[in-house]
């Protein structure tokens, strides 16, 4: 009788593997503060991505309005509200 030799995978079989320079985030340039200014600058016309569009060199609209929502805007709300905090 031949006997069948038992498998069990590793969990190098079980998981997929990540191919390298597969990420779905490219490493991106830092915000220069005269680039964070004009952000700044444009969005009080109004924060659409739309008014960004070609208004920073080296920015497309969506890295412009990503940027304004995820960085300037949380930073101009926390300082507001610190500053509120203080006169109580």
């Amino acid at each position: 009788m031949k006997r069948e030799a038992s498998y069990e995978p590793s969990d190098e079989d079980i998981k997929p593997k990540k191919l390298k320079g597969s990420s779905s985030k490219a490493p991106g340039r830092t915000w220069t503060s005269d680039e964070l200014d004009l952000l700044f600058t444009i969005a009080l016309t109004g924060p659409t991505r739309a008014n960004f569009d070609g208004k920073i060199e080296g920015r497309t609209a969506l890295q412009c309005q990503k940027t304004w929502e995820n960085t300037l805007l949380p930073y101009l709300h926390k300082m507001a509200r610190e500053k509120g905090a203080k006169k109580k």
